[in-house]
């Protein structure tokens, strides 16, 4: 029943959001559709670097086979895929005997490895809320609310999110930061609070909850 009670609030939320939005120009359209992008990719992929045998592409967003028959790891196809969208400072890299394995930050933080295993998968992962990006110049935020609510106060409610800062460069856009937050009463696999890939700038840490939500 909760479940159901969830969806319909979404599903609001969702329509009073788009009801309210103002159109967006040039350079927002030009964002959103990368964080889309982004998020089209099934962790399988992006977190686990399992890609198709044949096509040697990534999969979507639960379209991953829940059997490693069909899918191989690929960490060369991995890397390049992570630096389509993450500036290199913030991608960790680690040299194995035969290959470099790359890593980005949480796009699902709120998802253990068995949820992000197609093979452990017990339900599909649900699309996240991405909100209207904010630019200036060649500087982008965007907030993704990656899954769940609660209510604070009466008509209040806080999403699990990613909120991400870009930096448009010669080759398109890049995230150069990610700050993720937790709220402490949600079901996840962390402690309440937050965390970033590298440092906030003094501008990003207004964003941090000053205690958990």
């Amino acid at each position: 029943m909760s479940g159901i009670v969830n969806a319909l609030f979404m599903g609001l939320v969702l329509n009073a959001l788009a009801a309210n939005a103002a159109p967006l120009n040039a350079e927002q359209l030009e964002v959103q559709a990368f964080m889309k992008r982004l998020y089209s990719y099934d962790p399988e992929s992006f977190d686990n670097g399992q890609f198709d045998v044949k096509t040697r592409k990534p999969y979507l967003l639960n379209k991953a086979p829940d059997s490693h028959t069909a899918s191989k790891y690929m960490p060369k196809e991995k890397c390049e895929l992570i630096e389509e969208f993450f500036d290199r400072s913030i991608i960790t890299r680690t040299e194995k005997k035969t290959f470099v394995a790359c890593y980005a930050p949480n796009l699902f933080p709120h998802l253990g490895p068995e949820q992000l295993s197609a093979s452990t998968r017990y339900e599909d992962i649900a699309r996240p809320l991405i909100e209207p990006p904010s630019v200036t110049n060649s500087s982008a935020r965007v907030v993704v609310y990656v899954r769940g609510f609660k209510n604070k106060e009466p008509g209040q409610a806080l999403y699990d999110r990613n909120i991400f800062y870009l930096s448009k460069t010669e080759i398109g856009w890049r995230i150069t930061n990610v700050l993720t937050i937790l709220g402490k009463a949600s079901f996840q696999t962390r402690p309440c609070g937050y965390e970033s890939a590298t440092k906030l700038t003094p501008e990003q840490l207004k964003d941090a909850p000053s205690e958990c939500e």
